[in-house]
């Protein structure tokens, strides 16, 4: 060996130390796609070597579109001591409706013309009060009555299960070993009416028109504005795993009223025995709980809204 292969060897076997170390870290991080809904790009990722600190070393980065979902791959190759680096971006096969929002997210039977985008939400959670009345709870001189519509006494109650009946508007309530649940009826003279329903048909409680309570598919509205039987569409609520494993479909019936929901948009989201609170409400994981959103809806016309309807049971329960 003479002496100039003598220099150059060792050269060229540190530049090639160098690039395969540059690549192991590469490949060490791989891309970790994004799950998200919209299906939209992600490429966050970087050269290993930084050109700027690394004398002698020049990084070349090729970015090439794939339409699959699976990590990107890297590809290192190694002339001399130049490294180029070959990634994979993430891109989406899924079709988009005229609304933005991916077609897939949509029952076969419905087409984006069916829908009528109508605003973003102002949401609220409502549900079905729950209470266990005991003697020694609260004093018998702190109570106060539930009424009929003709004033007859119903139930004698503390004041946070009454405070609760009529907040909720619908309420079970166990007491001397019994449970019976209430339902608002009317106000009168300032003064909230109820009256004692049988839960064997609609075991959550009743909206308007006596239609009955369908936990995460009903929403109170304005009337004024919503008739009831009026289903909307939430693009967000689609895929939603619900209890008992159940996804939601993104399609919910107004079925209710309330004193507060007033104007467009305005909904409160009715969640069964799930309190607003409760972790466990799966309406929370889209802030359902929260006026604050920017979650758009839409209005479904008449003729798949009736099918919507049926699927439901309206206005009884499936």
């Amino acid at each position: 060996m003479d002496y100039q292969n003598w220099v150059v060897a060792p050269l060229i076997l540190t530049a090639l130390s160098l690039s395969a170390c540059g690549a192991e870290k590469m490949r060490a991080s791989d891309l970790e796609p994004q799950a998200q809904r919209s299906g939209l790009n992600t490429d966050k990722t970087k050269p290993t070597l930084d050109p700027d600190s690394t004398p002698g070393v020049s990084v070349t980065t090729t970015t090439v579109a794939s339409s699959t979902v699976a990590p990107s791959s890297l590809v290192t190759t190694t002339t001399g001591v130049s490294v180029t680096t070959t990634t994979t971006t993430l891109t989406s096969q899924r079709t988009q409706t005229k609304h933005g929002f991916p077609e897939d997210v949509l029952p076969t039977e419905l087409q984006s013309d069916d829908l009528t985008y109508a605003g973003i939400i102002t949401p609220t959670i409502y549900f079905k009060a729950l209470f266990h009345e005991t003697k020694d709870q609260c004093a018998e001189k702190d109570r106060k009555s539930l009424l009929t519509r003709e004033g007859h006494e119903l139930i004698r109650l503390c004041p946070e299960a009454f405070g609760g009946c009529s907040l909720q508007g619908s309420c079970m309530v166990i007491k001397d070993g019994q449970m019976r649940s209430f339902n608002f009826h009317t106000r009168l003279n300032g003064i909230d009416r109820f009256f004692e329903f049988e839960t064997s048909e609609c075991p959550y409680g009743l909206g308007v028109q006596s239609m009955c309570l369908d936990p995460f598919y009903t929403v109170a509205a304005d009337l004024e504005i919503y008739k009831p039987g009026t289903v909307i569409f939430m693009p967000d609520l689609v895929g939603l795993e619900l209890p008992g494993k159940r996804k939601h479909d993104g399609f919910l019936i107004v079925r209710d009223r309330g004193g507060g929901i007033k104007g467009k948009g305005r909904f409160d989201f009715f969640t069964g025995y799930y309190h607003w609170r409760n972790q466990k409400n799966p309406f929370r994981r889209i802030e359902l709980q929260s006026k604050e959103t920017d979650l758009k809806f839409y209005i479904v016309n008449s003729r798949s809204a009736e099918r919507l309807r049926q699927k439901r049971g309206y206005p009884g329960l499936p």
